[in-house]
């Protein structure tokens, strides 16, 4: 990851970032998970953020929806907000529905959550 983030910005750099963290998480989960629990918010990371949060759930859904506060462009942000909010109702129904119905997110965002519920375990890229 280090080397990755060493690249000059761009859409490259991000696309490479977003699938080596996918990658590391599906491959050797502990240490991926051990790694991004540590890091720092370099913007080079923003990318990962989707998917270490989604991967997150299953441990500490609260810590997974900090994560998603990490990313700083809105759309990437809402979308991935809505993978982890999917995913724990997967998983968590009962804790999730309390989160949601005490949140103050949009009616819309909320919507979009109950519409498309996620398999649990499915994590979602942002790019193919």
């Amino acid at each position: 990851m280090e080397w990755l983030m060493s690249l000059p910005p761009g859409a490259q750099r991000d696309d490479d970032v977003e699938a080596a963290s996918y990658r590391w998480i599906q491959s050797d989960r502990s240490a991926a998970m051990r790694w991004f629990s540590q890091a720092d918010d370099r913007p080079a990371l923003q990318p990962a953020w989707r998917s270490y949060s989604q991967a997150l759930v299953d441990e500490d859904p609260r810590r997974a929806l900090a994560i998603v506060e990490r990313i700083d462009d809105v759309v990437d942000r809402d979308g991935t907000l809505v993978s982890v909010l999917q995913l724990w109702l997967a998983r968590f129904p009962d804790d999730a529905n309390v989160w949601i119905e005490q949140s103050d997110l949009p009616e819309a965002l909320v919507a979009q959550v109950r519409a498309e519920p996620r398999t649990p375990g499915v994590m979602v890229r942002r790019r193919p």
